[in-house]
């Protein structure tokens, strides 16, 4: 994709009491539509077709690779498909950008789209682009949300929440 993807987005930093009651710190961008309403993370779209927005599946099991640097906002990470994973063969694992440090995977909501574009030739990437923590800014990173893309520049048109 010569032109690379362009997704319209908001700054949505803010804290929420989780159904729990814990305190939830949020930071970063979130997809929105043209005209600036959310868009939610369980459908996976942005404005635009060939990029996908999703939280990353399993991190719980990732305890320090969550807490790893490497995974900061606007980072990029490297998706790697698992065909022979024998719990799912549309499994994408998320890795950092050197394929040092599993995160996660992309959840299982998505990785059949993933692994069939995979599969078909196109090389995916990906960006940190929100985190979740637990209280505050410093806190301990509970979850972490990115942009799944076609590899080549990504371009976000940041719309004000005024």
């Amino acid at each position: 994709m010569s032109d690379g993807v362009t997704i319209h987005v908001i700054e949505d930093t803010h804290t929420f009491d989780s159904d729990d009651g814990r305190r939830i710190w949020c930071g970063g961008y979130a997809p929105t539509d043209k005209d600036g309403f959310f868009l939610p993370e369980s459908e996976h779209r942005t404005t635009d077709r060939h990029a996908f927005y999703c939280h990353v599946a399993g991190v719980s099991f990732r305890a320090s690779a969550l807490e790893d640097k490497r995974f900061v906002h606007s980072s990029p990470v490297k998706l790697i498909a698992e065909p022979d994973n024998p719990h799912d063969p549309n499994a994408v694992g998320v890795w950092d950008a050197r394929g040092d440090i599993q995160l996660g995977y992309i959840p299982a909501t998505l990785s059949a789209e993933v692994a069939r574009l995979m599969r078909g030739g196109t090389t995916l990437v990906g960006q940190v682009i929100r985190e979740f923590r637990l209280g505050s800014a410093r806190g301990k990173r509970l979850g972490i949300h990115i942009i799944v893309f076609p590899a080549g520049a990504i371009k976000y048109v940041v719309k004000d929440d005024d």
